[in-house]
């Protein structure tokens, strides 16, 4: 078995192991070549291979988790083929990616472990916070727009600027289970997020009273797939059902338009966002434990 860095030739087996290890998993080949393409050499980014006879059976990456507001902030993914695990191969991926972070004075590192890789990571010195679950819905005609709430006007954000959505992202974000303390950092909403290449600005809602966005849901698209990236409402709307109605009119949208399959990802103690979604029809495809570790 060889660890290498990754190449750009290594795309269509990264994306295939993906598919293998995470067929829920969303954006996989645009991130992907991203990352290999734009990123790849780069002093932010770090991927790397293991190769057995010829064919990828691991990846990891390294890549900037700009959302937290800390220097040296990456997010790891780290993925191992069914048939090639228990042989040391995460281990050898592991280690080459520390050894690319020791060059820097510290490092914060995030992962999302799935069941038999938490275990892992806690012996690699990660510590275990929350769960997580990602969740698939089927799209049907079942799937009915509700009415506008009286008093707020319902907008795409393609209607809508940049640091017309901030205020209440960064509102609602904060004070989602699990990211107390993060930052939201505009530069890194107006930068990645908002121009992000997936994100549909037709299918992506909110809910406007007085000029004031008060609930939103943001909405990427890949081919017949969506995700529902962030769904949120500002403290001094909520109890109006105004998620609920940005996100069913978000997928009713999306179903019209030939979009098949919906996915999402929720933090197990966000007890409204998991209501909202079971009735919606949601059900559980993983759970994934948010991991962390820092070195000074």
């Amino acid at each position: 078995m060889e660890i290498r860095v990754a190449r750009v030739a290594d795309l269509e087996q990264a994306v295939a192991l993906s598919n293998v290890v995470r067929p829920y998993a969303f954006g996989v080949r645009h991130r992907l070549e991203r990352n290999l393409i734009e990123r790849l050499g780069t002093d932010r980014h770090a991927a790397f291979a293991a190769e057995v006879d010829g064919q990828v059976v691991g990846w990891a990456t390294l890549s900037p988790a700009d959302w937290l507001g800390m220097a040296h902030a990456f997010s790891l993914d780290l993925m191992v083929h069914p048939e090639y695990r228990r042989r040391g191969v995460g281990t050898r991926l592991l280690q080459a990616c520390d050894e690319w972070l020791e060059r820097l004075p510290s490092s914060f590192v995030q992962s999302y472990a799935d069941r038999a890789g938490t275990p892992f990571a806690v012996a690699a010195g990660f510590t275990a916070a929350e769960q997580l679950t990602y969740a698939g819905l089927e799209l049907d005609d079942s799937l009915i727009a509700p009415p506008v709430p009286a008093g707020f006007t319902l907008v795409p954000i393609s209607q809508l600027e940049a640091v017309d959505v901030y205020p209440a992202y960064r509102a609602t974000a904060a004070d989602t289970p699990g990211m107390a303390g993060v930052d939201w950092p505009y530069e890194w909403f107006s930068n990645d997020l908002w121009k992000g290449e997936l994100l549909d600005r037709d299918l992506s809602l909110a809910l406007v009273r007085d000029g004031v966005v008060a609930s939103f849901t943001l909405t990427d698209r890949e081919g017949d797939r969506i995700w529902s990236d962030m769904t949120g409402t500002l403290a001094e709307y909520r109890g109006r059902g105004l998620a609920a109605t940005v996100k069913l009119t978000s997928l009713a949208a999306a179903r019209k338009s030939g979009a098949t399959h919906a996915y999402t990802i929720m933090n197990l103690t966000n007890a409204p966002m998991l209501a909202i979604n079971t009735r919606l029809g949601y059900r559980t495809v993983d759970l994934r434990t948010y991991v962390t570790r820092s070195r000074p």
